[in-house]
């Protein structure tokens, strides 16, 4: 799916391709696929299992939660057309559960950060944890 401009939805279940030229404002989210957004992508709770190569300018909401796909993790061992993965510039929520993502910044109360991650900068309030797969710059308690 493309989107030109915008989109706001209440609920969203989609698997495949969304393309949002600008902000994606979503109430609850199951993406399952890969995706394209040249803004904010916001959602009260959103799961993403990414089967593709995936990119967000930046990423917030309550309760985010971002995996490979097990289809994700086979295609990239027999494809070339590009990791499943999630390029973003920040991404911030209540709860954040990170798989396979590269961001700057991530701000959270809770955060996981999982295997494959590439993290710049990890703020949380309450509790932290890293897998020993993932790369993480700073680790700030605020």
């Amino acid at each position: 799916m493309k989107v030109k401009g915008g989109l706001r939805s209440e609920k969203v279940r989609l698997n495949g391709q969304l393309a949002v030229d600008k902000d994606a404002e979503l109430g609850d989210a199951m993406l399952r696929g890969a995706i394209v957004c040249g803004g904010l992508l916001s959602a009260d709770r959103l799961e993403l299992g990414l089967f593709g190569p995936s990119s967000v300018g930046e990423l917030g909401g309550g309760r985010l939660r971002v995996r490979r796909s097990r289809m994700g993790a086979l295609k990239n061992l027999v494809s070339s057309g590009g990791a499943a993965s999630l390029k973003a510039g920040t991404i911030e929520g209540d709860q954040v559960e990170l798989q396979y993502t590269e961001a700057d910044v991530v701000k959270g109360g809770n955060v996981v950060i999982g295997p494959g991650c590439k993290i710049g900068r990890v703020e949380y309030s309450r509790e932290l944890r890293v897998d020993s797969r993932a790369q993480v710059g700073q680790r700030v308690r605020i």
